[in-house]
């Protein structure tokens, strides 16, 4: 199994689920996944202001279904604090829950599709992993997929996803989008990096970018190389001519071979060990935290 977090919702899955689809909106989404054949599961969440009536939702969920298809056999089923329904149609076998987070305040359903046969024991074990993971004592919010896992400031929001082979990005901005932190995962390294990471980071830095220090230190085997400078904001008052702070670290896992990169652009300065903390590669790493 592996431990996907996502707007704050945590879920384990099978190794080789991935997840196909997925929504930035905080207030209400959805994300898909998939194992190497068909979809194999929908998490969706809703923003609400209080627990809504069981009962009646899955009567209305089961009114629903049968509905669509007369031919549905439908079981009402419960797992702790999930109630649902089974419903066996002759497109396919589908086990649909929900569950209010009151931390959250937070709707959140599943749909498990089963491609012949229902697991019981694996829609236990995904039912009992999932949770909202609530923010640190520092304001930062845990985000774990496609490889990266990260944590980033709860004010800001999901800005930007990219998952392509070898590449993944995590981008988040706060509410003006005036400041962001973004996350890069970038395999196949030995294909592509020829200079130094110091070099290749300097490369990366954006356009107006004044350089004031660039450092290398060593982390539990891992060599981070940082740079920190500072940049303004060419905007209408109250922000013109306000100063941004830029700083961006990179390393190369010696466990995954896989080169991972953490820039912030912000008002205030973040040290760059702050920075290189807030992205895990592999155990070493975090328990240097």
């Amino acid at each position: 199994m592996q431990t996907w977090i996502w707007r704050s919702l945590r879920i384990d899955l099978p190794d080789d689920w991935e997840m196909l689809q997925f929504s930035r909106n905080p207030e209400r989404g959805r994300c898909a996944f998939a194992d190497r054949y068909q979809f194999r599961l929908e998490l969706s969440w809703r923003k609400v202001g209080s627990s809504p009536d069981f009962p009646q939702m899955i009567k209305d969920y089961e009114s629903q279904l049968r509905q669509e298809s007369d031919r549905s056999v439908i079981r009402r089923i419960s797992h702790g604090m999930w109630s649902g329904v089974d419903c066996d149609s002759k497109a396919m076998l589908s086990s649909r829950l929900g569950r209010y987070f009151e931390a959250e305040s937070c709707l959140v359903e599943i749909v498990l599709i089963w491609p012949d046969v229902r697991d019981s024991a694996l829609m236990c074990q995904i039912l009992s992993s999932i949770d909202a993971y609530s923010a640190s004592n520092e304001g930062l919010q845990r985000w774990k997929a496609f490889g990266i896992d990260l944590w980033a400031p709860k004010s800001f929001a999901l800005q930007k996803c990219t998952v392509e082979p070898a590449r993944a990005v995590l981008s988040f901005t706060d509410s003006h989008r005036l400041q962001n932190q973004y996350f890069e995962r970038l395999g196949m390294v030995s294909h592509w990096l020829k200079v130094p990471v110091s070099q290749w980071l300097r490369e990366q830095s954006p356009k107006g970018i004044r350089i004031s220090a660039e450092t290398a230190v060593l982390s539990s085997q891992h060599s981070i190389e940082t740079i920190t400078g500072i940049g303004r904001l060419r905007m209408v008052l109250p922000c013109f001519g306000k100063r941004l702070h830029y700083a961006s670290v990179a390393w190369i896992c010696p466990k995954d071979g896989r080169l991972y990169r953490v820039c912030s652009h912000s008002f205030a300065p973040i040290a760059p060990e702050v920075l290189a903390s807030r992205l895990s590669c592999c155990t070493e790493k975090e328990k240097s935290k």
